[in-house]
């Protein structure tokens, strides 16, 4: 199944379960085809409350972030250059008000047909309402008189000009907010306006429907249709479908460009609006850097009575939800449950239930005027979950839970690896400048985890890289090596634990091991607010490329710590504890590796001997209280 096709499903079967032009304050709406949205800014969209009658009542600038509803035409969407045309109803003020007379003529001759032709007579009703009031003399003067109630203005034109509170000048132009209207007590003592009045939406859909003639067959729902030539843009202008503006691409093969597809403007209009729906709820997108996004919902065959059979809480690989188990027999295209999915891909948690189908696919701002569809999946919540608990598996380590005062294991999020493993640490954190390359990094990770691969073989190659230059990250070391560790620990077969292992003797692990003995050492004389960096952290780098000098090195350099140390008082257990490991490891180096091997550079086993000693000291010693560690 395509994109497309699996958004035109989708929307069919919210439209059949009621779904569409639902409209909740504060809420996505799925809009009713042929129709548009758009948000308030607090000045650019202004209200007018009229009677049935068509007398004024008020006018008001709408609330910040209020949205409202408005039929558009197949042209009016779309519209640029020296004369646009209008929308069937609420525009700009430019239109409506007769300072722009061909504008305004043009407004009130698709107003006056679909008056003519609706059927309801609601609609007809609501909308006479509305035409006389436009038509009144003093429609433009009575808006502005109420907008800047109790201010001193002049109006010239569609320019308000008036002095602030500072009594400095100001000038307000009008001509670009849009004006939309609602009828007082229109149903009892009701008032409703055109964003809530979803029969004069259905009215409209029905007057559109009625006027565009059949021309051809939508390839994607075999029927007949009108074929439309323009298309919705969303993420600005930008289309999902969309014909070059370069003839070549179809000379030879087509006589236009349109006949490259037929796509009926229903077809159209539920495609786009489906996918303006899931790019704006923020419970089915996720953000991958600049435009670039991940969308993602279920089918149209959901059965929320099955749950997952997850592992218990506390296991390493699940964080539960407690709304996995609650009833829904409804068809819900978006929930939280979706949230959840999207979140997945992030950090790992999953809360899903064993639906049919999930979609998901990335889209990609490509231009101003296309989008590109850089990837599409469709495939079983059952394998999804399968593959996403796979990811956390295969890609986690222990880390500090500050809300729980525990350590756990934990998978990071995309974002985390992608500007850990690739950053540069800048003002005390990691900052990657190059946009394109965060987004294919973001792309390429987000395709390995849904499709249940291993972590891209270039994240190994950056971490190993990384966690031998430690002096490079002074304020993000510690979340690189978490980030490290969780990438490496499936670098080859076999996978590390955060606990010391006394039987491994491979020379790299043992050379992280007495490299962390030599940093407590010496860390362990310091005072607690002492910004000192030990000779171990100094001589990372030349440890983990020649380990065996360096290791030479690093004995004289402690030698006058371990004294202090064993003279500290309350410090002896400590210091015991710490000389016994250290004797224990060389010991082992000297078993178990060839003499030739000893000075060679380390592998990246190293980071995970150095953090399973640490991890060691801490959790074991005697004299020192609690500290974390990662």
């Amino acid at each position: 199944m395509s994109l497309i096709t699996a958004l035109l499903n989708t929307y069919n079967q919210a439209e059949k379960a009621g779904l569409v032009d639902k409209y909740e304050e504060g809420s996505t709406v799925l809009l009713p085809i042929y129709h548009n949205s758009m948000r308030s800014d607090g000045r650019n969209i202004i209200e007018c409350t009229i009677t049935k009658d068509g007398k004024f009542v008020k006018a008001e600038f709408l609330d910040d972030k209020e949205s409202i509803i408005f039929p558009v035409t197949e042209k009016s969407l779309t519209r640029s250059g020296q004369n646009p045309p209008p929308h069937p109803l609420v525009d700009k003020l430019q239109y409506i008000a007769k300072v722009d007379r061909p504008k305004n003529e043009r407004y009130k001759k698709i107003l006056y047909d679909w008056l003519d032709n609706s059927t309801s007579e609601s609609t007809k009703l609501f909308l006479k309402a509305i035409k006389t009031f436009i038509n009144s003399e003093e429609m433009l003067e009575v808006i502005v008189k109420s907008v800047y109630d109790g201010i001193d203005y002049n109006l010239r034109n569609l320019t308000v000009y008036y002095n602030d509170d500072k009594d400095k000048p100001k000038q307000d132009d009008l001509s670009s907010v849009f004006v939309t209207f609602m009828i007082e007590e229109f149903e009892g003592a009701k008032n409703i306006s055109i964003t809530r009045n979803e029969s004069l939406h259905q009215d409209y859909i029905q007057y559109v429907e009625q006027n565009n003639k059949n021309n051809g067959v939508c390839y994607f729902t075999g029927k007949e249709d009108y074929i439309v030539k323009n298309h919705r843009g969303l993420l600005g202008n930008a289309k999902l479908i969309s014909v070059s503006n370069n003839k070549e691409t179809y000379y030879g093969r087509f006589k236009a460009g349109t006949d490259i597809v037929q796509v009926g403007y229903s077809t159209s209009e539920k495609v786009h609006l489906m996918l303006k729906y899931l790019l704006e709820n923020k419970n089915s997108n996720q953000h991958l850097g600049e435009q670039q996004y991940l969308i993602n919902w279920f089918s149209d065959d959901i059965s929320n009575d099955i749950g997952l059979e997850v592992t218990k809480p506390g296991d390493k690989t699940i964080n539960l939800f407690s709304e996995i188990n609650q009833e829904e027999d409804d068809f819900i295209p978006v929930t939280q449950r979706n949230k959840k999915v999207g979140e997945a891909f992030w950090g790992g948690n999953t809360g899903l239930l064993d639906v049919n189908t999930y979609y998901v696919a990335i889209i990609d701002k490509a231009s101003n005027g296309r989008l590109s569809v850089k990837y599409f999946k469709e495939l079983s919540v059952s394998q999804l979950f399968r593959n996403l608990k796979k990811w956390q598996d295969m890609n986690s380590w222990w880390r500090y839970n500050y809300e729980l005062d525990k350590t756990e294991l934990q998978t990071p999020h995309t974002f985390n690896l992608i500007h850990t493993t690739y950053g540069i640490e800048r003002d005390g954190k990691m900052a990657i400048d190059n946009g394109s390359f965060k987004k294919s990094q973001e792309r390429k990770l987000v395709t390995h985890i849904i499709e249940g691969e291993k972590m891209p073989s270039d994240f190994f190659v950056k971490a190993k890289l990384n966690i031998k230059n430690r002096l490079s990250y002074e304020s993000t070391w510690n979340n690189l090596m978490f980030v490290a560790l969780s990438v490496l620990n499936n670098e080859k077969e076999g996978k590390f634990d955060k606990m010391v292992d006394k039987n491994n003797t491979d020379r790299s692990y043992l050379y992280g091991r007495l490299l962390a003995v030599y940093e407590r050492i010496e860390k362990s004389t310091f005072d607690r607010d002492g910004g000192r960096i030990t000779n171990a952290e100094k001589f990372w780098t030349s440890y983990t490329n020649n380990p065996a000098t360096m290791m030479l090195r690093l004995e004289e350099k402690i030698k006058s710590y371990e004294k202090q140390l064993r003279n500290s008082e309350g410090k002896r257990g400590l210091y015991h504890k710490l000389t016994s490991e250290k004797q224990e490891i060389i010991n082992a180096l000297h078993d178990h590796t060839d003499e030739k091997e000893l000075n060679k550079s380390l592998g990246y086993q190293f980071i995970f001997g150095y953090y399973s000693e640490i991890d060691y000291i801490f959790s074991k010693k005697e004299d020192e209280e609690q500290e974390e560690v990662v």
